[in-house]
């Protein structure tokens, strides 16, 4: 049997969140499969890897349901709410109940996808009319975490407060994280918990909603209970699936622009040779908002010459499959000429949401052209989640600095 290529990385939050190239830089130095003792699994950092790997059939989503009911046993902690929700989330699966919820997803979001981008266009347009009015603000807490959220919101006829509430505690942070702590678990269950009794007092007043009804419709197609409960679960899933992944996209990317031109984006930057809303899909492959992908080896395989023995976990890095040297012309700037991306995923747990995905960030591109100068604050504040890498707050002013 060969040697297992080995590091002695070992992952650090804080690195990983505010320069994670410098880490996967020195993962790469070591290969594109490796082994860390200290972690004691397998770390996968290039593109070809991770698609090798997302594809896999062996190679299984890591249980995240026996993480919760371990931590209920020792602890006593009531992680039921959030037990329930993601229980609704198809990637943090495997087998029959990931295939029927994947395609129940699926037949949702078409379904639902006109009225949701009629109701994302006027929500994205408010918001950032008020960003414009008051000369500037937080492009991430003001705009790019509540959008999501607000077109599910206005599709639903929720008032403005109720959507803003639900924006801020929709976050997934500690829910499907890695190794996250008891207390923030405890602190995800508690938004789940919240957010699941609001959104039933909001849905009682219109108990006939036609979005409701939808739901319910599609749920009874898929062999599932329908009733009160398992709608309102399913609305909560759909609102948590959307507003980490484009609030990070957009934060991020937004950022690495602005960065790229010096702290400061004028009408005539988003025209570089093409609509820098045209390739929206490298934003999004620059951003790879979401960090992590885990799979548990059910059987001993081979993946880049490195033998994988049956239990073995495996870390697959997105962004570094996402600016792989190897991989793009352009690894670490938006080059219309840089190969397809994995920020998706990838097999048969590619996101169902894709395609809505894209049109989200071309819209919200268009939209955020036309603010005018945009200038850099200082002030910015990364989440903490280990998952999902995304800006808690992004202040910018508007006009040319004077």
């Amino acid at each position: 049997m060969r040697s297992r290529r080995t590091t002695d990385y070992v992952y650090d939050r804080r690195t990983m969140l505010q320069n994670p190239e410098a880490a996967f830089e020195r993962l790469r130095a070591d290969g594109d499969v490796v082994w860390s003792a200290t972690m004691r699994r397998w770390l996968v950092v290039s593109k070809a890897a991770a698609q090798a790997a997302l594809a896999h059939p062996s190679l299984h989503v890591y249980d995240l349901f026996r993480n919760f009911d371990g931590i209920q046993r020792r602890t006593g902690v009531d992680l039921a709410a959030l037990s329930r929700i993601c229980g609704w989330i198809p990637f943090l699966m495997d087998g029959p109940r990931h295939a029927i919820l994947r395609a129940l997803f699926a037949r949702i979001l078409a379904e639902i996808r006109d009225p949701y981008l009629e109701a994302l266009e006027a929500a994205s347009r408010d918001l950032l009319a008020a960003i414009a009015q008051r000369g500037g603000g937080d492009l991430a807490r003001d705009y790019a975490e509540r959008l999501h959220s607000e077109a599910i919101g206005r599709m639903l006829g929720f008032p403005a407060e109720a959507r803003k509430w639900i924006a801020e505690m929709s976050s997934s942070q500690g829910s499907i994280d890695f190794a996250a702590s008891v207390t923030e678990m405890r602190e995800a269950s508690r938004r789940a918990s919240a957010l699941l009794i609001r959104l039933e007092q909001l849905i009682a007043a219109d108990a006939a909603h036609p979005f409701m009804a939808r739901i319910g419709a599609h749920l009874q197609g898929a062999g599932l209970d329908d009733n009160k409960q398992t709608r309102i679960e399913c609305l909560t899933t759909l609102l948590l699936l959307g507003r980490d992944t484009i609030g990070g996209t957009l934060s991020l990317g937004l950022a690495h622009m602005l960065d790229a031109r010096g702290g400061e984006l004028s009408p005539a930057d988003w025209h570089d040779g093409e609509r820098l809303s045209g390739i929206g899909d490298e934003l999004i492959r620059m951003s790879s908002t979401v960090q992590i992908s885990i799979r548990v080896a059910a059987e001993d395989l081979t993946l880049d010459g490195q033998h994988i023995g049956s239990g073995d976990m495996l870390m697959i890095f997105l962004p570094a499959a996402n600016r792989d040297p190897v991989a793009f012309v352009a690894p670490d700037r938006m080059d219309a000429r840089n190969a397809p991306h994995v920020a998706f995923g990838g097999g048969r747990h590619l996101c169902v949401g894709m395609a809505l995905s894209r049109r989200i960030v071309a819209m919200a591109l268009d939209h955020i052209a036309v603010l005018g100068t945009m200038r850099a604050l200082p002030g910015r504040v990364f989440d903490e989640s280990r998952n999902t890498r995304k800006y808690l707050c992004l202040p910018i002013a508007l006009g040319a600095e004077k």
